[in-house]
């Protein structure tokens, strides 16, 4: 038996859930509609959609110690209610900013490592150390020991 307390702490829970699981939808489906291909949007949605049971299953379990109330859906779905009227038009604002920040943050990051990554000195060093240790390597394991050599070892 839960008390007033706990249970208005499970529905403060629940709405925040609700909240949580369709923003976390929309980011999916920002970031999957400039994917072309219908099929592979299809199985996003529905690795997405698993995953999302899985998690509500182990938060219900762990929040209410295995037991789903006869509110549990209502709550999500007022969590719904609010994250659609109140919080989406700034959620998806923010999430498409943030999109285009770390676009242009990647964008700066390969430019200032490319150069180390594909410089023609840094190829040709590494060519020629990997050239140099198979020729070490092709001398020590093909090279004939002669009578002497092999009486020492």
């Amino acid at each position: 038996m839960y008390t007033i307390k706990e249970e208005i702490y499970i529905i403060f829970y629940l709405l925040v859930f609700g909240i949580y699981l369709f923003s976390t939808l929309d980011i999916i489906t920002i970031l999957t509609k400039k994917i072309t291909k219908k099929s592979f949007r299809i199985i996003i949605q529905i690795l997405f959609w698993l995953a999302q049971i899985y998690i509500t299953f182990i938060f219900s379990y762990h929040l209410m110690d295995g037991y789903i109330p006869i509110y549990f859906i209502l709550f999500i779905y007022l969590g719904y209610f609010i994250y659609e009227k109140l919080l989406k038009r700034c959620f998806r604002k923010t999430i498409i900013l943030l999109l285009k920040v770390l676009k242009v943050i990647s964008r700066f990051i390969i430019k200032l490592t490319k150069p180390l990554l594909y410089s023609k000195k840094l190829f040709q060093t590494i060519f020629h150390f990997f050239k140099r240790e198979w020729k070490i390597i092709k001398t020590k394991l093909f090279k004939k020991k002669t009578k002497v050599e092999e009486e020492i070892i």
